[in-house]
């Protein structure tokens, strides 16, 4: 997920955010102070290695799975123009109404790597 670097949230881009099965994933844009969001989901296997990705410019969000583009956020006043960090996270929230896991749950990672156009 893209996280505001002065930690002051909304906004946030995630760009790959996973309920409780591993047959479909999501990309959620937030923003606004009462968290507004627009979301878009792809059916895919989440128990397979992806290539996942997210392209940042100030007037339009891409999101990349395995090199295929799978959706496009292109509402200019909502896309985020401060400094984000990318940060990777995994949690479960079970208080929400998400599936509390019965056994031990994790995030394999690959590798990262992050571009900045100078």
């Amino acid at each position: 997920l893209l996280w505001p670097a002065d930690n002051t949230w909304p906004p946030e881009i995630d760009f790959s955010e996973t309920g409780e099965v591993a047959t479909s994933t999501s990309w959620t844009m937030h923003f606004g102070s009462s968290n507004s969001f627009f979301q878009q989901s792809i059916s895919i296997d989440m128990t397979k290695w992806h290539t996942w990705g997210v392209i940042w410019t100030p007037s339009t969000v891409t999101f990349v799975v395995d090199g295929t583009l799978w959706g496009v956020f292109d509402v200019r006043s909502q896309i985020p123009h401060q400094p984000m960090t990318l940060d990777l996270e995994e949690r479960t929230e079970c208080s929400i109404g998400r599936q509390c896991p019965t056994v031990p749950v994790s995030m394999l990672v690959d590798w990262v790597v992050e571009y900045k156009k100078l």
